[in-house]
């Protein structure tokens, strides 16, 4: 059987969800505690492979098994930083990446003087002052499609093709706090995070509108970013 699994996970203790000899990783974590509810090897396959620090609320996953196992003794058998949400039984051709149509993100951001210690884990504190009226009209112009050369971070083993396509792109204001919303079918190394910083500088005035896709601005931390939802 295709076994499908929607996974959330913090992602503050983890050197990413794809296995490394770095340190700890979702996938190994998960793939542990599969084998020991299984009683077999497993081979998992991800919709995205998140980066060091990154969380997730809706990561898909799939690996294939004659039984379907036990989603609270499964999770019994995880760290508690990472949950289970749901277990189906898939397509045999399912596949968790090929057959995505898009993945939302969301980014936080506080905008306070100083940082709340409960928000530290899962916001980058950005304390400067913001034009919101000007960091709305930038969000805009990311939306649709475009060249991301300049808000990606380059590695030569990866495809050269830079052109992706943005659906959504907003941002969230609340009282001192900021969500960026940001939604398409497919993305480079770092670029949501690189849109966001870029996004920051410019409405911080740091960085001038017309120079959204040339120069890009920091690239936003990891532990502010978490994978929302995967569509299929």
């Amino acid at each position: 059987m295709n076994i499908k699994l929607t996974i959330s996970y913090d992602g503050a203790p983890f050197f990413g969800f794809q296995k490394t000899k770095e340190g700890p990783s979702v996938e190994e974590h998960l793939e542990k505690a599969l084998e020991k509810v299984l009683k077999k090897k497993v081979f998992l396959q991800a919709a995205s492979r998140t980066d060091r620090g990154v969380h997730a609320k809706g990561q898909v996953v799939n690996f294939q098994s004659t039984s379907i196992p036990s989603l609270s003794l499964l999770n019994a058998r995880l760290r508690e930083e990472i949950r289970i949400i749901k277990i189906e039984k898939m397509q045999e051709t399912f596949h968790p990446t090929l057959d995505s149509k898009g993945k939302a993100y969301h980014y936080l951001v506080t905008n306070h003087p100083f940082q709340l210690p409960f928000e530290r884990a899962a916001a980058w504190h950005f304390p400067y002052k913001i034009d919101l009226n000007l960091l709305t009209l930038a969000a805009k112009k990311c939306i649709g499609t475009h060249d991301f050369s300049g808000l990606c971070n380059q590695i030569p083993s990866l495809p050269q093709n830079k052109i992706r396509t943005l659906t959504k792109c907003e941002i969230i204001p609340t009282k001192d706090r900021l969500e960026f919303v940001i939604e398409g079918h497919s993305f480079l190394y770092k670029m949501v995070r690189n849109i966001v910083g870029t996004l920051l500088y410019i409405g911080a005035k740091k960085i001038d509108l017309d120079q959204l896709f040339q120069v890009k601005g920091m690239t936003a931390p990891a532990h502010g970013l978490t994978l929302k939802t995967v569509y299929y």
